[in-house]
C-alpha cells in the first residue's frame, strides 16, 4: 500500500494520507492524527512502524539489485548474440584473386525476386463497416475523495489523561461536550431543514396572529357581559330624592 501511495522516499503529504484512511476506513479524525505525525507537512513511514520501514527500503534495495543484474544478463547475451553473427558471416574475397572473383560472379546468376500479385483492397465501407474505428474511450484519473457526510464522534485531546477521582467529572464533561458530538450535529442538522423549509420571521408573524385570535376570542365574551352588566344597573337605579 505505501508503495501504491509513496514516491519512493516513503514518506506523504495530507492529501495522500486522506487517501490511505479512505481506503482502510479510518473512523478518527484524520487531521489531529496528520498533525500528530506530520513533520513539515509530510508523514515519514519511519514514525508509524520503524521495522516496516526498514524492510520496505531492504525489498527495495533487493529489486534494484534484481534488475541490474537482468539488465548484464540481457547485455551479456547480446554481446554473445553479436559474437555469433559475425563468426557465421562469409570471410570477404581476397582481392589478390580477381580471376577467381570473376568466375564466381559468371558462374552465380544475380537472383531475381518473384513478382507477387497482391489483391487490391475494396472500397468502400460494407454491409460490417470493417473500415471504421470505434472511439477510444478512457476513464480520466482523479485523486478527489468523495465528499461523504458522515457524523461521528470528534477526535478526544484528552485520551492519554487517565481517570482519577479528582478528573473524574471533568474528563466526562469534556467526552459530552467535545468528543460525543453526533446527536448536537444531528439536532443542528434538524434546525437548520426546519428553518430552510420555514423562515424564523414567518413563523414570528404566525404566531403573533394566532396569539391575536386567541386574545380576541378569550376577552370578547367578558366586554359583553360587562356591558349588559352596566345596562341592567342603571335601569334598576332609582332617581335619588333631593
Amino acid at each position: 500500500m505505501m508503495n501504491e501511495l509513496d514516491d519512493g522516499s516513503g514518506s506523504m503529504d495530507f492529501q495522500r494520507f486522506l487517501e490511505l484512511c479512505y481506503e482502510c476506513q479510518f473512523r478518527g479524525n484524520e487531521r489531529r492524527v496528520f498533525e500528530y505525525l506530520e513533520e513539515d507537512e509530510t508523514i515519514d513511514f519511519e514514525r508509524i512502524d520503524e521495522k516496516a520501514a526498514k524492510e520496505l527500503q531492504e525489498q527495495k534495495a533487493q529489486a534494484k539489485r534484481r534488475e541490474e543484474e537482468e539488465r548484464r544478463k540481457m547485455r551479456r547475451k547480446k554481446a554473445e548474440r553479436k559474437a555469433k553473427k559475425a563468426k557465421t558471416k562469409a570471410p570477404e574475397p581476397d582481392p589478390s584473386e580477381p580471376e577467381e572473383q570473376a568466375s564466381l560472379q559468371e558462374e552465380e546468376p544475380p537472383k531475381v525476386k518473384p513478382e507477387v500479385h497482391r489483391p487490391k483492397a475494396p472500397t468502400g465501407l460494407g454491409h460490417l463497416c470493417l473500415a471504421m474505428k470505434p472511439p477510444q474511450v478512457k476513464l480520466g484519473k482523479t485523486s478527489s475523495l468523495p465528499s461523504l457526510r458522515i457524523v461521528r464522534s470528534q477526535w478526544n485531546d484528552r485520551h492519554h489523561i487517565a481517570d482519577h477521582i479528582g478528573n473524574r467529572d471533568m474528563n466526562l464533561i469534556h467526552v459530552l461536550t467535545s468528543v460525543d458530538t453526533k446527536e448536537q450535529e444531528k439536532c443542528i442538522a434538524r434546525v437548520r431543514r426546519k428553518i430552510a423549509e420555514n423562515p424564523t420571521m414567518a413563523w414570528y408573524e404566525e404566531q403573533l396572529r394566532l396569539e391575536e385570535e386567541r386574545n380576541a376570542q378569550i376577552w370578547a365574551p367578558d366586554s359583553d357581559e360587562g356591558e349588559g352588566e352596566e345596562e341592567e344597573a342603571l335601569e334598576t337605579e332609582q332617581p335619588v330624592e333631593q
